[in-house]
């Protein structure tokens, strides 16, 4: 027999302003940018098929979300940039509308949508400096960002004696804090073959938990390595990269308690080429996970083996 869904049926729509200026001064050396963006978002829960229990309703909100940024050269070949700006997520339709009620252990339970939750906000901003030459590029980037209103479900918020309903609802309480460093590397051996590579690191990723304290994000890696080299040969274009990902954990729900686990890490590499035959005909061959590595980025949904593709364009 069919069963009523978890979660009720939603509906989200979001009408958005984005307006950027960007001001370029002493013939380009100096790079001023500054933008907002303000999103009108409704959000509404709606009846569902078999969710007997549920009552739906709407709620709307406006949000702003401003960004600036500057670039300077300080000499030839040297830059020095930074940006800062604000950036959101709305809750789940379930945490900012509806009603839903269910007996547990006997006692009635109201679970109502929070109508005046705020979207959960961060403030980003990094500083960083750029070397530049006629073959090579560096660019070494600290990053920050700050995460308030975080959104925590199941909240009590009436508790009165039997038989009374209890009332839980979603409330904006916690943050998380996050610090790395970005550096990206380009290097031209000859006009035929160039090598490149990004590396991720975080310093700190923590996340606070209404009743344990601190702990590390979930499933966000320690460091992140990408590289790999071009070679471009006349009518052949083709790209080798390798991405490796190190220190991530996540909870592992197949266990009692879900505690959190150490993920392995790995390394994929992938292969791209592309030969001209003639002017607008070409053969492009794609080789994803070349050595059919077994990974995954979420536990127990391993991510596809080897995979060719080839194409006639």
């Amino acid at each position: 027999e069919p069963l009523a869904p978890f979660s009720a049926n939603s509906r989200k729509n979001t009408v958005g302003v984005y307006a950027e200026n960007t001001l370029r001064l002493s013939d380009g050396r100096t790079v001023l940018s500054a933008g907002g963006r303000v999103d009108r978002i409704s959000v509404e829960t709606v009846d569902t098929p078999f969710k007997t229990n549920f009552t739906p309703s709407t709620t709307t909100f406006t949000v702003f979300n401003p960004s600036v940024g500057m670039k300077q050269q300080i000499a030839e070949g040297v830059r020095v940039h930074a940006t800062a700006g604000r950036a959101f997520v709305p809750a789940d339709a379930s945490a900012l509308t509806g009603f839903t009620t269910n007996i547990v252990g006997g006692r009635t339970q109201i679970n109502q949508g929070n109508p005046d939750l705020r979207p959960e906000y961060s403030v980003s901003g990094d500083v960083g400096v750029e070397l530049l030459s006629a073959a090579s590029l560096v660019d070494v980037t600290y990053f920050r960002t700050s995460v308030k209103d975080r959104v925590v479900s199941n909240v009590l918020i009436s508790n009165p004696p039997p038989p009374e309903p209890i009332v839980l609802t979603a409330v904006n309480s916690l943050g998380a804090r996050i610090a790395g460093l970005d550096v990206d590397a380009a290097y031209r051996l000859s006009p035929m073959v160039s090598l490149f590579g990004n590396a991720t690191h975080y310093f700190s990723r923590l996340e606070q938990l209404p009743t344990t304290g601190e702990r590390n994000i979930l499933n966000v890696a320690t460091d992140t390595i990408r590289a790999g080299i071009d070679l471009d040969a006349g009518p052949l274009s083709s790209r080798l990269s390798a991405r490796y990902v190190h220190g991530r954990q996540d909870q592992d729900f197949n266990l009692a308690g879900s505690p959190v686990v150490d993920y392995p890490d790995f390394v994929v590499v992938d292969l791209s080429a592309m030969y001209r035959v003639r002017e607008r005909h070409a053969v492009l061959l794609g080789v994803n996970n070349l050595f059919d590595r077994y990974y995954y980025e979420k536990k127990g949904f391993p991510l596809q083996g080897i995979g060719v593709t080839v194409k006639y364009q």
